[in-house]
């Protein structure tokens, strides 16, 4: 009796491997550029967060009259009908770390989530990277920067609008 062997043969098995190869060369680059999506996502919701945080700020300091005194509403302290890019010290802004950025508090942010500097360069201001991108504990403005990828508040001493900005050509 003659035995039949069955099977692949070699070059049906080189085929499928180059096949493989092709469609993991092809995919790869679409699943590694997720990480980026991620953070550009992670900054636009923040900054949008913030942006929706200092407009009711804004419209309530408006509506109680709280002009351009320092106000609390719901443990949100601001003034100029702004909230504080800075953390409270409980009567004036701080650029410590004991509390976390007024904005932050008010936009609902986990400052645990983030790598930020308060600074003052003419106001308070903020700048913050996801803490993935920029994993220090309390960084530079500089470093914070250096990533290309942070979102930027400032309270405006006139004009009676923060505003922001958000660079995401490094995430």
């Amino acid at each position: 009796m003659k035995k039949t062997i069955t099977g692949f043969t070699l070059i049906e098995l080189v085929v499928v491997i180059i096949i493989l190869g092709i469609l993991a060369v092809t995919a790869a680059p679409k699943f590694i550029n997720l990480q980026s999506d991620a953070y550009r996502s992670q900054l636009a919701g923040a900054s949008a967060a913030m942006k929706s945080a200092a407009t009711l700020f804004k419209s309530k300091s408006l509506i109680s009259n709280g002009g351009d005194a320092r106000v609390v509403y719901n443990e949100i302290v601001g003034s100029k009908h702004q909230v504080w890019a800075a953390s409270s010290n409980g009567t004036s802004p701080s650029t410590g770390y004991s509390t976390p950025p007024e904005i932050f508090k008010a936009a609902g942010l986990d400052v645990s989530d983030w790598s930020y500097r308060i600074y003052v360069a003419g106001t308070y201001q903020v700048v913050a990277s996801p803490k993935q991108k920029l994993n220090i504990a309390q960084p530079s403005q500089a470093q914070v920067e250096a990533t290309k990828c942070y979102i930027h508040y400032k309270w405006e001493t006139s004009g009676n609008t923060a505003s922001f900005d958000r660079e995401d050509s490094g995430c």
